[in-house]
């Protein structure tokens, strides 16, 4: 029962990381913070899935045959009895049990927790190449604001700045220097 109990934790746990890896994945424009956490789930929901199928089927088998020695029994007594009076009350009862275990029997298959957990995770996976899209879609668009910060203009103003007073000749570069409008006298 450890196991079970291990293996949903790290369930969950793996689920809880490929959401913090989508937000990692949305503030470093890198999938693999999204897409690693987010297969270790899918793997540990398929081992999941593959136990809960397993104990589904030994169960079933234990009903079917609980229900096949029922039948036998029946049949056994029905050869027993003499050939004259046959008691068709036990007869009824013992279909009447064999509809009632083959109801309880379609009720448990039909009611399987895995099957919903499955059509959510279907679901999820769904939505991931949107949700890749939108992310892209806003890295994209943080780094065309980033580009076109006003720093990025007046950086490339100083640099032609630097260049041109690197070309002037020395007695121009002399007067350049001295110029109030350049700010210092050398």
């Amino acid at each position: 029962m450890q196991k079970n109990s291990w293996l949903k934790t790290a369930e969950y746990a793996s689920l809880a990381g490929s959401a913090i890896g989508t937000v990692a994945a949305t503030l470093s424009s890198q999938v693999t913070y999204a897409a690693a956490p987010l297969t270790l789930a899918l793997s540990l929901n398929l081992v999941n899935r593959t136990r809960l199928e397993q104990q589904t089927r030994q169960h079933t088998t234990a009903e079917i045959a609980q229900v096949h020695q029922l039948v036998e029994s029946l049949h056994n007594q029905v050869r027993a009895l003499p050939s004259q009076a046959v008691d068709l009350d036990l007869i009824y009862q013992a279909i009447s049990q064999l509809d009632n275990n083959a109801q309880r029997l379609a009720q448990y298959y039909n009611a399987r927790p895995e099957l919903e957990q499955i059509q959510e995770l279907k679901e999820a996976i769904a939505s991931y190449p949107l949700e890749l899209r939108e992310l892209q879609h806003k890295s994209q668009r943080l780094t065309q604001q980033f580009n076109a910060r006003p720093e990025i203009e007046q950086i490339q103003e100083l640099r032609e700045a630097i260049d041109r007073s690197y070309t002037l000749s020395p007695r121009t570069r002399r007067t350049a220097t001295s110029d109030p409008e350049f700010g210092a006298t050398v």
